[in-house]
């Protein structure tokens, strides 16, 4: 399985591990539904609150970040996909326990039950580069 490293947003701690070949679908399609989530909260004047599950997440990809600069190679690769296979496993949970039970607009629930796919492919697709890192596959 071959990787490409490549940075997005210009940070070069944001890094993302794909195999070439998945990457640029994924990529597509996580962009137009986030145009499309963008796109509601701007219609339904949603604003964010701090909660418990918004900071918990804030405070571990801050920790996580800090943490993989002090990293290099497979050091790096590691400590990266493991954040990125707890990261979106406590993403789901917080769509499957909170968010989708919670939403009381039909077209914010309806478009989170549409996302929600694409959370799981991102686990899923993490979980198979882990398990390629580890020498599983």
């Amino acid at each position: 399985m071959r990787f490409r490293r490549s940075t997005q947003s210009g940070y070069r701690t944001h890094v993302y591990l794909w195999p070439v070949n998945r990457r640029r679908t994924l990529t597509i399609s996580v962009r137009r539904r986030a145009q499309r989530i963008n796109s509601l909260v701007t219609k339904l004047k949603v604003t964010p609150e701090d909660n418990p599950t918004s900071q918990s997440l804030k405070a571990g990809g801050e920790k996580n970040l800090k943490n993989l600069k002090t990293l290099k190679g497979a050091a790096f690769d590691k400590a990266y996909v493991d954040h990125e296979v707890a990261y979106h496993e406590q993403v789901l949970d917080a769509v499957d326990k909170v968010l989708i039970p919670n939403a009381t607009n039909a077209e914010l629930k309806g478009l989170l039950v549409q996302v929600r796919p694409v959370f799981v492919a991102h686990l899923e697709h993490a979980k198979r580069i882990q398990a390629a890192l580890a020498g599983k596959s």
